[in-house]
């Protein structure tokens, strides 16, 4: 049977997400003929994703506007700015369906792209059927509790859960705890790669903490702290323009541009992980017994919503901001990461 992946390309969740059910679905003898990857002017995605997918396919995608500092979202710019590129992606969607009628496939799986319902709803795509896949989507469960917030996040997240699933002809919501499923939405624990799974055997505790930023504006806090902290090891993974992969700006601070692979390596090793509330890497950590401090990104409501579900499973501390030494009060703690997490 023949697959075709699109895929949402600013979070890198849902690219490692998209890698793990390959080779799930390569076990059992499915053929992933194409992935489309749906491209940010702001992000680069790294080459190593890029090589776990055959038949590699970039178009432009709506995305989060940054501030200058390249730290907060701006919602309501993105807004703004998005609507008026509507014809741009509607060019975009043509692109799309020009390769779904190239390779033909039996299944679309949606990893979270907008463009997908967008397309859906006006050319609606009937012989084909489409999954869709985010965590995002488990925010519609009748039981799911959100964190304190504004009305204007609860409706532009159900907005955008309505373009991202539109058409589909069932949804997976992916989630750190079980629920019931619900009005062809059924859930599942986080898709988790090989590598990852794998490891779990060689996960050590070596002397530094990892950082993993997904917006690199925030590294000057990072550094701040640093210099008053400087024999505390740190290994900081971030966007990077220029062409290191590491660099060692300190004799204790060690930079890397992001790079799934390394990363991994120096997870598994790490003492502990401070992070932007990204769901993948909480995910990931989590399933390695990993002290955890999560930092949402300020005006990403899904992140908030992230730490919120990583306190609720008691899998991590949060904050607002990067509080180093409030990791450091519990680093040397029991982890007290359930073991029904694991299971699930």
């Amino acid at each position: 049977m023949k697959v075709l992946f699109i895929i949402q390309g600013e979070g890198r969740g849902h690219l490692s997400q998209a890698i793990a059910l390959k080779e799930i679905l390569l076990k059992h003898n499915f053929e992933v003929v194409c992935s489309m990857i749906g491209k940010s002017q702001y992000r680069q995605i790294p080459q190593n994703f890029i090589d776990n997918f055959d038949n590699v396919i970039f178009f432009n995608s709506p995305n989060f506007i940054q501030d200058k500092n390249n730290k907060h979202y701006l919602i309501w710019r993105s807004i703004i700015i998005n609507f008026f590129k509507i014809p741009k992606y509607l060019k975009e969607i043509n692109k799309i369906k020009k390769n779904i009628r190239k390779y033909d496939p039996d299944i679309i799986i949606n990893f979270y792209e907008p463009l997908v319902g967008l397309m859906n709803l006006i050319y609606p795509i009937k012989k084909i059927k489409i999954i869709s896949i985010a965590h995002q989507f488990l925010y519609n469960h009748p039981l799911y509790t959100f964190p304190k917030h504004k009305f204007t996040d609860i409706m532009f997240i159900k907005i955008l859960n309505f373009f991202c699933g539109y058409g589909s002809y069932l949804k997976l919501a992916i989630s750190f705890m079980p629920y019931y499923d619900y009005n062809k939405t059924y859930v599942i624990p986080p898709l988790l790669r090989n590598n990852i799974i794998n490891q779990k055997h060689k996960v050590t505790s070596q002397d530094y903490i990892l950082i993993y930023l997904l917006n690199k504006g925030y590294i000057n806090d990072i550094l701040n702290w640093h210099h008053q902290n400087p024999n505390i090891k740190i290994v900081c993974f971030t966007d990077e323009d220029n062409n290191n992969d590491e660099v060692n700006l300190t004799e204790s601070f060690k930079k890397c541009r992001i790079n799934s692979n390394s990363f991994i390596e120096y997870l598994i090793k790490c003492k502990a992980l401070i992070s932007t509330a990204g769901y993948e890497t909480l995910a990931e950590a989590m399933y390695l017994n990993k002290q955890t401090l999560a930092i949402p990104v300020e005006n990403h409501f899904e992140q908030k919503c992230n730490a919120f579900d990583l306190i609720k499973i008691n899998g991590g501390i949060t904050s607002t901001f990067f509080d180093i030494d409030k990791l450091l009060n519990i680093i040397d703690k029991k982890n007290t990461t359930n073991i029904e997490y694991s299971n699930w």
